[in-house]
């Protein structure tokens, strides 16, 4: 039940009176309606989950912020006019570019939900420090290291910022120390 203003009306509170007795009692308790909604499934979630994220202050959701603009301008720039030749390339290098490109996207979704976004900075790191495990140290302690390699390893050692900028702990806490959603 709500109220005229959209206000969530709760009435099924029971209270124990003075002599005892368990009674109905009337009772309202508002709850602001836009912070619970219900999803296809019949669950009530938290919908403002994203703008009020528990233990990340202002600083670090725009330090979030940053880092995913670094990832969306630099893609942008980069990989969105290769994608226009995306046809002629090899095979894998359009996937690469194509992959990239909706990665800036992504990023400029993380703009405004950077909470919403982290699995795209985790999976940003994640794949740069694979990357320099499994490529780049072998390639330098070889010293094969070429001028195209050269390159690449600064775009990719850019991680830095990217890695600078996660919330570590609450990646952590949220995706780790949490429990997962149950199977069904």
């Amino acid at each position: 039940m709500t109220d005229r203003m959209g206000m969530r009306i709760r009435r099924d509170v029971r209270c124990p009176d003075r002599g005892g007795r368990a009674m109905l009692r009337a009772m309202d308790i508002l709850t602001d309606a836009r912070r619970v909604t219900t999803t296809d499934h019949g669950r009530a979630d938290d919908a403002r989950h994203d703008a009020v994220p528990a233990g990340l202050s202002t600083a670090r959701l725009d330090l979030m912020r940053a880092g995913y603009l670094l990832m969306a301008v630099g893609l942008a720039i980069t990989k969105w006019p290769m994608l226009l030749q995306a046809s002629t390339m090899p095979v894998m290098d359009g996937v690469v570019t194509a992959m990239l490109s909706a990665m800036a996207v992504l990023a400029f979704v993380g703009l405004r939900h950077p909470t919403a976004m982290l699995p795209l900075l985790v999976f940003e790191s994640a794949w740069k420090v694979l990357w320099f495990v499994a490529i780049g140290i072998p390639v330098l302690a070889a010293g094969t290291a070429d001028p195209q390699f050269g390159r690449i390893f600064a775009s990719i050692a850019l991680v830095v910022v990217i890695l600078a900028v996660t919330p570590w702990d609450h990646v952590w806490a949220r995706y780790v120390q949490a429990p997962g959603e149950p199977w069904r």
